[in-house]
C-alpha cells in the first residue's frame, strides 16, 4: 500500500532540513548558541515564512486539510491549534447570534459557554439521562430534544456532545433526522473521538450518523501535539460553510505553529495506514485492563449494559471508567497515590476514575496500570464513610434569567460566595474533571448549589473558569 501523502507535514520537514536564513520569526532562529541541543525549538516551525512562503502561495496546509476532510467522511476541515475550543466557538459563531435559541447539551464543555457568551446566543440547556446507581450521565434522550424544539421553535441549532466525556453515545442518527426536519444542524463535539469510524469494533463517526459538524481533538485519542484538533463539516445545506470558515479565521491566531499542523498531518495518514491495526490492538488492550481492573475488589466498570438504556446508541469500547464508590475509598485520594507511583490519570472525582486508553498504550502499560490502581485502591478502602454524591455537573439545574453574553458583559460585584444565593451569576464555574459548566452566566445560585460545589472544592476538585477557584467569593451581576 501507497503511504499516504503528507503535504504540510513534508513541507516543514523541508523547512527545517535545507535550513533557510531567515529573517522572520520565530525570534530565536533555531540558533544552536541560544537554545543548544533543545529539540523542541529547533523542530519549531512557523507557516508563512517557513513551512510556507509570506502568501501561502504553495497550498500546502488547503491541500492537507483537504486529504484530511477526505479521511474524516467531510466535505470542509480545518486545522486547530488551539484544541477543540476554536472550533467548538467558531461553530457556535457560525450557527446563532444575539439572544437566538440553540439547544445545547449540558455535558457541554466550557469552551462551547464561551462561544456562546462570544455569538450572544440563547441557550436552551437539555440534561442527559443519569445513571444514579454509577453516578454517571448517560445520553440525551431523543424525546427530550424533541420536547426542546417544540418548545423552541426558532431555535438555529442543535449542539451535542458525542460522545461524552465518559464515553457514551447518543441516538444521533435520531436527532439529526429531528433537527434537519426542522432545517437546522446538528453540531457535534467530538473531542474524545477522532478513531470513530475507522474500525468496525468503535462507534460510527457523528458525521456518519447524520451530524453537519464536527470538533475533534487530534492530541486526545490521536497522535499529533497538544493542542491540536480538526473542524469537520458536511456541506448538507443546514450550515452556512462560508460563514463557518469566516468565524474559524476570526479566532485564529495569525501566528499559528507548523510543527503543531505538521503533527496533525501525520496524524490523519498515520490513522489512513494502520488505523485498523493500531485499533485492534487497542481494542485487545482495553479488553485486558477491563478484566483486570474488574476483578479488583469492589470496583465497578461502566460496560455495554449501559446500552441497554433508552437514551443510549454507542459506547466507546476504548473508554475506562471506573467507579470507586462501593470500596468507600476517595477517588481523589487513590489518584494522589497513583501520582506518587508514576500513573497520571485523564481524570478523578471522589468516586470516578478515567484512564485514558488510546493507540498508544501497550500491555506492558495496561498491567502497570492495573496493579498500581489495585494497590491505591487498597491503600485508601474504606477511608469513606459513605459513598460520594454524584458529581454536581451532572445535577445542575438552573433558572436563567439573562444571556450568558449579557451577563458576562453586565455590571458586577464580587461577594461572598455564601451570599451570591438568588443573585445572577457573571462566571461560568466547571468542576474538573469534567470540565462541565456545573454554573454558567446568566444563571441564577442556589443554596444547593453552593453547598454542593463547597463540597467539592473541599475534597479537591479544581474549580475552572471562575476567577476565585476557591469558592469563597463570586462574581454576579449588579
Amino acid at each position: 500500500m501507497t503511504a499516504p501523502e503528507t503535504p504540510f507535514a513534508d513541507a516543514v520537514d523541508a523547512f527545517l532540513r535545507e535550513s533557510p536564513t531567515a529573517f522572520s520569526t520565530p525570534g530565536h532562529k533555531r540558533n544552536p548558541a541560544l537554545i543548544g541541543d533543545d529539540p523542541l525549538l529547533a523542530g519549531d516551525a512557523p507557516w508563512h515564512g517557513g513551512a510556507d512562503d509570506l502568501r501561502g502561495s504553495q497550498g500546502f496546509r488547503a491541500q492537507a486539510e483537504r486529504l484530511a476532510a477526505t479521511a474524516f467522511g467531510a466535505d470542509l476541515c480545518r486545522f486547530s491549534g488551539n484544541g477543540s475550543t476554536h472550533p467548538n466557538q467558531a461553530l457556535c459563531l457560525a450557527v446563532a447570534s444575539e439572544r437566538e435559541p440553540v439547544i445545547v447539551s449540558r455535558c457541554s464543555h466550557k469552551s462551547v459557554a464561551a462561544g456562546i457568551v462570544l455569538s450572544g446566543a440563547r441557550p436552551v440547556w437539555i440534561a442527559p439521562a443519569v445513571d444514579e446507581g454509577r453516578g454517571v450521565a448517560l445520553g440525551h434522550p431523543v424525546e427530550a430534544i424533541e420536547a426542546a424544539l417544540e418548545a423552541e421553535p426558532g431555535a438555529r441549532a442543535i449542539l451535542l456532545v458525542e460522545p461524552s466525556w465518559l464515553g457514551v453515545v447518543s441516538h444521533v442518527e435520531r436527532i439529526a433526522e429531528l433537527a434537519h426536519a426542522r432545517g437546522i444542524p446538528l453540531i457535534c463535539d467530538q473531542a474524545w473521538a477522532g478513531h470513530f469510524g475507522f474500525h468496525p469494533g468503535v462507534p460510527a463517526s457523528a458525521l456518519a450518523l447524520g451530524a453537519d459538524a464536527v470538533a475533534i481533538s487530534t492530541h486526545k485519542a490521536l497522535t499529533s501535539f497538544t493542542p491540536g484538533a480538526v473542524l469537520l463539516a458536511r456541506d448538507t445545506g443546514q450550515l452556512d460553510l462560508g460563514r463557518l470558515d469566516a468565524a474559524f479565521d476570526v479566532l485564529e491566531t495569525t501566528s499559528p505553529s507548523a510543527s503543531l499542523f505538521a503533527s496533525i498531518d501525520r496524524s490523519r495518514a498515520l490513522l489512513e495506514s494502520r488505523g485498523h491495526e493500531l485499533l485492534t490492538a487497542a481494542l485487545a488492550h482495553a479488553q485486558l485492563a477491563r478484566e483486570l481492573i474488574g476483578a479488583i475488589d469492589g470496583v465497578q466498570l461502566l460496560d455495554d449494559g449501559v446500552l441497554a438504556h433508552p437514551s443510549v446508541g454507542a459506547r466507546d469500547p476504548l473508554k475506562l471508567i471506573v467507579d470507586v464508590s462501593a470500596t468507600l475509598a476517595d477517588g481523589i485520594a487513590v489518584d494522589r497515590s497513583l501520582n506518587e507511583r508514576g500513573i497520571r490519570l485523564e481524570g478523578a472525582d471522589r468516586r470516578t476514575l478515567v484512564p485514558l486508553l488510546t493507540i498508544g498504550d501497550d500491555e506492558a502499560r495496561v498491567r502497570r496500570l492495573a496493579s498500581a490502581l489495585a494497590e491505591s485502591i487498597d491503600e485508601h478502602r474504606g477511608s469513606l464513610r459513605e459513598a460520594p454524591r454524584i458529581a454536581t455537573s451532572w445535577r445542575t439545574r438552573h433558572e436563567q434569567a439573562m444571556t450568558p453574553r449579557e451577563a458576562f458583559f453586565a455590571p458586577r460585584e464580587r461577594v461572598r460566595f455564601a451570599d451570591a444565593v438568588g443573585r445572577v451569576s457573571a462566571e461560568l464555574i466547571a468542576p474538573y474533571p469534567p470540565g462541565i459548566p456545573a454554573l454558567a452566566p446568566g444563571e441564577v445560585v442556589s443554596a444547593d448549589l453552593v453547598a454542593a460545589l463547597q463540597g467539592e472544592v473541599a475534597s479537591g476538585t479544581r474549580m475552572a473558569g471562575v476567577s476565585d477557584g476557591t469558592l469563597a467569593t463570586l462574581f454576579v451581576v449588579v
